[in-house]
């Protein structure tokens, strides 16, 4: 990962990020980000499809763990989620060790883990911004 800008906004309107992002474009000459990493604010969320249509929007890994740890709660589980979310695996590696938690832990049919990969052909941790973890 590597950061380009950071502002201070006097508020977190959609409005203001829009804003924001479009100066941030105009800086690096019409490039546009593949993926932006954000805290899942709905505004941002929202402002990154506006300004960057092409770019994926993803929760930073911190955000990621946060909720795992709140929602799951299981060791061994947090450990082997955090080894596929932190760990310097290549792409079959990291397949594979995701594929084999999630049938570990009987997640493999899980609703929104399924309509998650199906959308995204990346792999799992690789997604649009959406936590599988929230409810």
């Amino acid at each position: 990962m590597v950061v380009f800008g950071c502002a201070i906004l006097s508020n977190e309107s959609e409005e203001s990020y829009v804003w924001l992002l479009r100066l941030f474009h105009g800086a690096m000459k019409g490039k546009q980000p593949k993926s932006v990493m954000t805290d899942g604010d709905l505004a941002m969320k929202s402002t990154v499809s506006i300004v960057f249509p092409g770019a994926h929007h993803r929760l930073c890994s911190w955000h990621l763990l946060k909720n795992a740890t709140a929602r799951i709660g299981r060791p061994i589980f947090l450990q082997k989620f955090c080894l596929c979310l932190m760990g310097d695996l290549e792409v079959d590696e990291f397949e594979r060790r995701w594929t084999d938690s999630m049938a570990e832990f009987g997640l493999d049919n899980h609703q929104r883990i399924a309509d998650m990969c199906a959308r995204n052909i990346h792999g799992p941790m690789r997604t649009s911004g959406e936590n599988f973890l929230q409810d």
